[in-house]
C-alpha cells in the first residue's frame, strides 16, 4: 500500500508530501555545513593555543555565521510549511469532503 492510498492523499498532498521530505533533508544538510564550518573555527582555534598559531580572521566566519543563519531560516520555513500548512489543509479538505458525501 502506497503512502498516498494509506492517507488518502491526492496528488498534489502526495507532493506536498515529497516537498515536505525534501525541505526536510534541505535543512539536516544547511545544519552540518554549520558544524563543519564551527569544526574548522576550532580547529584553527585549538592550534593557536597549542603550536602558536596566528589567530584566524573572524570576518569570514561571521559572514558564514550570518549565511548559514539565512540558510537555515529558508530551509526550515518551507520544511515546516510543507510538512505542517499544506498537510493540514490537505486534511482539512479531505474530512470537509467526506462529510459532505456523509451528510
Amino acid at each position: 500500500m502506497s503512502i498516498q492510498e494509506k492517507y488518502a492523499l491526492t496528488d498534489e498532498g502526495m507532493r506536498n508530501v515529497k516537498l515536505g521530505a525534501v525541505w526536510t533533508a534541505a535543512a539536516n544538510l544547511v545544519v552540518f555545513g554549520g558544524v563543519g564550518a564551527l569544526y574548522l573555527l576550532m580547529g584553527e582555534l585549538v592550534a593557536h593555543l597549542t603550536e602558536g598559531a596566528p589567530l584566524p580572521d573572524l570576518l569570514p566566519y561571521a559572514a558564514g555565521l550570518v549565511a548559514f543563519a539565512v540558510a537555515l531560516f529558508v530551509a526550515e520555513y518551507w520544511a515546516y510549511y510543507y510538512q505542517y500548512g499544506v498537510i493540514y489543509k490537505e486534511s482539512g479538505r479531505q474530512r470537509i469532503g467526506l462529510a459532505e458525501r456523509l451528510r
